[in-house]
């Protein structure tokens, strides 16, 4: 395997977390919304939202004390702007593909659709923790 490959490949397994993500949540809506997978899409967003502003926080701080941070008035409007974009970017990445996610794991077994579950419940509280710490 070449060295270069390796970065490619991590990407690709972080999208396999979140195809499975969007699969459950929009299984779980799925009697009161059919397949839609808009609610997949926006707790997908909300994730990836909290993640990403914790980290920017942290490289910001580097540079500036928060007390000066709590002061720029754009990051609101930047913040709004950004899960917007990002919003977009995932409905679109997954508008219509519900049969496709089932049909790649739909044949799960109930321990596995436990286990995994229990994994999906767990991604979605890490972020607020992590947002806390």
């Amino acid at each position: 395997m070449r060295l270069a490959t390796v970065p490619f490949m991590v990407v690709l397994k972080v999208f396999d977390y979140f195809d499975y993500i969007v699969y459950r949540v929009t299984r779980y809506y799925f009697k009161k919304r059919g397949n839609d997978t808009e609610q997949g899409v926006a707790v997908l967003t909300v994730m990836e939202g909290i993640i990403i502003v914790k980290v920017s926080f942290i490289i910001i701080w580097q540079f500036y004390p928060p007390s000066v941070t709590a002061q720029f008035k754009e990051v609101k409007t930047l913040a709004y702007a950004f899960a917007g974009l990002l919003y977009f970017l995932n409905y679109r990445r997954y508008k219509g593909k519900y049969e496709m996610l089932e049909e790649r794991w739909g044949d799960e077994t109930p321990r596995q659709r436990k286990v995994r579950g229990w994994l999906v419940v767990g991604a979605m509280i890490a972020p607020f923790i992590i947002f806390i710490l």
